[in-house]
Formats: structure tokens, C-alpha cells, sequence
């Protein structure tokens, strides 16, 4: 690790012979990525929407969706209700429901998916695994800006890099992750946080921590 990511940044492209299609394909073929935002933190405004500008001017909208998930309504937002007027095929937002998402893994029906904080992170990073372990593809953080088709990476399966340098105990972050539906290392995951200690409030213990501990 450390400043070797911008080499690697430089072998991500996408082959030019590769057909790339201009129409819809059917929505079980598509690339989900997913997002979240808390509407009860602050309103969904100019600010959020600049995640929203890079995903559809760098990801193909005819193969690919962008589901935005959120704890509230979000129906009524005029930002969103553009977007989803354009990208019809390509957006939605939906509300999500964690007792739910949480059916069939070791945290099912347990206290720690209560668990909250004042900054948010605790259960974001919860819900970040639920989504990905229900349904698969791509989580995108809403303070995050795509820079380029992410295509070419996604035969693989990664939580990214938390930047240039090396944090000891916090080389990961999850503002961009992909995994398989049901992969196996969600499900140690859910191992680790239902079998350890609770996470301490306006903690990473349940994002980099939690990806340090997969890894080692």
C-alpha cells in the first residue's frame, strides 16, 4: 500500500473493442450500485447532488442503476424528482428497512441493529453490508465523485483503499465497495460484528476496522 494506487489508477480502462450498449438492457442484467442518505441528518440538496452528477456523466445509464436508499421519503425532493424523470430507467430511491435486510444473517432480530450515533456512521456502515449482501453490486458514499466508468473493475470484488498513505489498523474504506449477493465475506462480517464487542459511538469500528479484520 501507499502511493502505488496511482499506478494502479493508471491500468483501469476500458477496452475500445469491447461493444458497449446504447440501449436498455433488461433490469436483472444491470450493474446496481447503491447510496445512502439520512434525510433526517440535513435535506438531500445541491451538495449530494454532485455525487449524482459524476455517477451519470462517467457510468453507462443504458447497463447500469442507480439506486438511492434512504431511512425517509424522498419522493418529494425536486433535485431527485428531476433525475428520475430523465433516468427513469437508470434511478430510483427507495426506503430501507434494516430488521428486514438483516433476515437470515447472525444480526437477525439482534439489539446492535439499533445501534446509532450522532455522526451517522454506525448504522451507514451497517446498512452499506445489508444492502450488498442482499442484492449485490456496487456501494457508492454520497460524498464520494466518480471519475471514470467503473466497469472494468467490477469482475472483481473490492472494498477500496482509504488513500495514498498507509493508516496503521485503517488501510480500508468503504465509499466504494462491490461484492457478489450473499458473498462470504459479508457473511464473516456479520460474524465478526454480532460475536464482538459492540461499536463505540462516532466509530469506525463497523467500516475501516471491521475491513482490517477481514483482511488479516
Amino acid at each position: 500500500m501507499g502511493l502505488d494506487c496511482y499506478d494502479l489508477a493508471g491500468m483501469i480502462w476500458t477496452d475500445r473493442n469491447t461493444h458497449v450498449p446504447d440501449v436498455h438492457v433488461p433490469s436483472n442484467e444491470q450493474t446496481q450500485y447503491r447510496t445512502y442518505w439520512h434525510v433526517d441528518l440535513a435535506a438531500f440538496g445541491s451538495q449530494q447532488e454532485y455525487m449524482l452528477k459524476s455517477y451519470f456523466t462517467t457510468q453507462n445509464i443504458h447497463t447500469s442503476c442507480l439506486i438511492l436508499w434512504s431511512n425517509g421519503d424522498l419522493s418529494s425532493n425536486e433535485i431527485l424528482a428531476g433525475y428520475l424523470q430523465h433516468y427513469p430507467d437508470a434511478f430510483a430511491f427507495k426506503i430501507v428497512n434494516i430488521p428486514t435486510l438483516a433476515i437470515g444473517t447472525e444480526l437477525e432480530g439482534s439489539e446492535l441493529l439499533c445501534h446509532k450515533d450522532e455522526k451517522a456512521w454506525i448504522d451507514s456502515n451497517l446498512i452499506h453490508l445489508l444492502l450488498l449482501w442482499n442484492y449485490g453490486g456496487v456501494w457508492v458514499d454520497m460524498d464520494s465523485l466518480l471519475m471514470q466508468d467503473l466497469n472494468p473493475l467490477l469482475k472483481h470484488k473490492f472494498v477500496t483503499q482509504w488513500d495514498c498513505y498507509y493508516k496503521a489498523y485503517q488501510p480500508f474504506n468503504g465509499a466504494l465497495m462491490c461484492f457478489h449477493q450473499h458473498s462470504p465475506y459479508i457473511c464473516e462480517a456479520f460474524h465478526i460484528m454480532a460475536t464482538r464487542t459492540a461499536p463505540c459511538a462516532d466509530s469506525t469500528d463497523w467500516g475501516s476496522m471491521l475491513y482490517f479484520k477481514l483482511w488479516c
